[in-house]
C-alpha cells in the first residue's frame, strides 16, 4: 500500500489473495517508478497504481525515505493452516 497525504496519512489499502500462503514459499516484489507502483507475487502482477495517487506520493519523497515490508506468521486462527 502507498501511504501518502499531507498532513496525512491517506491509506490506499487493497487486500490480495495468495494461494497456499502458509504452506509454500513465495517471492514478493515491489517496483516504484515515477509513473507507477507495482506489486508482484511469484512474478505475477497483483496490483498496479498510477495517476494522481503516485504523483502525490512522488511529490513528497525525500532523501532517506524508507520502505517497510512486514510478514506476519500465523496459525489456523490468523493466516491459515
Amino acid at each position: 500500500n502507498l501511504i501518502n497525504g499531507m498532513p496525512g496519512p491517506e491509506n490506499h489499502e487493497q487486500l490480495v489473495n495468495v494461494s497456499k500462503i502458509c504452506t509454500e514459499f513465495h517471492t514478493y516484489a515491489f517496483e516504484w517508478t515515477p509513473d507507477y507502483a507495482k506489486w508482484t507475487v511469484d512474478g505475477v502482477e497483483v496490483r498496479n497504481m498510477t495517476g494522481s495517487v503516485v504523483d502525490e506520493f512522488n511529490q513528497h519523497v525525500e532523501d532517506g525515505m524508507t520502505f517497510h515490508f512486514n510478514v506476519w506468521p500465523g496459525d489456523s486462527t490468523f493466516g491459515g493452516n
